[in-house]
C-alpha cells in the first residue's frame, strides 16, 4: 500500500483537483482501514464530480465506518440506484440500520446482499443478531449455524449460537457450543465474552455447576480491566462474593462486539 499511496499523493500535488485521483486514494485508504481520510477524498472526488457513482459507495462505507449512520444509508441507497447488484451496499446499509436499533430494515437489506451474493456468509451473522435482538431465537440460530459451518475457527458466530441456545432455554446444549469455542478466543474482549457466557450456562443448568460457574467468574475478573464491562465485572464479583447466584437472573446484555 504504502508504493501506491506515495504515487497518488505526488500526482495529487501536481493535478489536486482530479477527481479520479481522489477516488483512487479513498479507495486505497479503505483498503487500509483508514476510513477517515477515505471519506475526505470521496468527499472531494465527490463535489468535483457528482457523476463518479463509486464516490456514493465509498463516501457511504466511510461514514458508516466513522459512526454518521444516516449519511452513510442515504449514500449507499444513491449508489445502489445505479449498481443495484451491490451486495457490500446492501450488506453495510443493514448493518448501518443495525446500529442504529431499526432491525427489521437491517433483515431487510442483508437479506438482499445474501441474494446477491450468497457466500457472504458475514451477513448470516449479522442477521442473527437483529433476528436474536427481536426475540425471534431460531431464525438466529439458523444464520449463527450458517455463519459458523462457513467460519468454524471464527469466535462470535459460534459464540453467538451459544448465547441464542441459552436463551431458548437450552441450558446444556449452550453449554457444550460455548465450552467447545474456548480455544477460538484470541483477545481479551473475546476471553471476557466467553468467559461471561460459560459462567452463565454453568448456573443454568444445575446448582451441582455452580463451583464451574465460580471459576469462569474469577477469570473474568483476572483479566484487563478495560476488556470487561462494568455490568460483568459486579455481576462476577457478587457470584463469588456470596457462592452461588442472587434471587435475581443472570443479566442478557446486548453488549457484543462487531468483528
Amino acid at each position: 500500500y504504502e508504493g501506491a499511496q506515495a504515487d497518488l499523493e505526488l500526482a495529487l500535488e501536481h493535478i489536486p483537483e482530479f477527481p479520479l485521483l481522489h477516488l483512487s486514494l479513498a479507495r486505497l485508504y479503505t483498503d487500509m482501514g483508514e476510513f477517515e481520510l477515505s471519506l475526505q477524498h470521496a468527499i472531494t472526488a465527490n463535489n468535483l464530480d457528482l457523476t463518479l457513482i463509486l464516490s456514493y459507495y465509498y463516501m457511504g462505507r466511510g461514514q458508516y465506518e466513522t459512526g454518521e449512520h444516516l449519511k452513510a444509508i442515504q449514500n449507499l441507497s444513491t449508489f445502489l440506484e445505479y449498481e443495484p447488484n451491490s451486495h457490500f451496499a446492501y450488506f453495510y446499509i443493514g448493518r448501518a440500520y443495525q446500529d442504529i436499533g431499526y432491525h427489521e430494515n437491517a433483515i431487510e437489506n442483508l437479506e438482499m446482499s445474501l441474494v446477491k451474493s450468497p457466500n457472504l456468509y458475514w451477513a448470516n451473522y449479522y442477521l442473527g443478531l437483529s433476528w436474536q435482538t427481536l426475540g425471534d431465537y431460531q431464525e438466529a440460530l439458523d444464520n449463527f449455524d450458517k455463519a459458523a459451518r462457513s467460519y468454524p475457527k471464527e469466535f462470535w458466530p459460534v459464540l453467538e449460537f451459544g448465547k441464542t441456545q441459552l436463551l431458548m432455554g437450552e441450558y446444556f446444549e449452550g453449554y457444550l457450543t460455548l465450552n467447545a469455542n474456548k480455544n477460538y478466543a484470541a483477545t481479551d474482549e473475546m476471553k471476557a465474552n466467553h468467559h461471561f457466557w460459560l459462567a452463565t450456562a454453568y448456573e443454568s443448568i444445575r446448582e451441582e455447576f455452580y463451583d464451574d460457574a465460580l471459576v469462569e467468574w474469577q477469570a473474568l475478573l483476572d483479566l484487563p480491566f478495560e476488556a470487561v464491562p462494568q455490568e460483568w465485572r459486579d455481576t462476577a464479583s457478587q457470584r463469588i462474593q456470596y457462592g452461588k447466584p442472587l434471587n435475581t437472573p443472570t443479566p442478557y446484555p446486548t453488549l457484543t462486539p462487531v468483528p
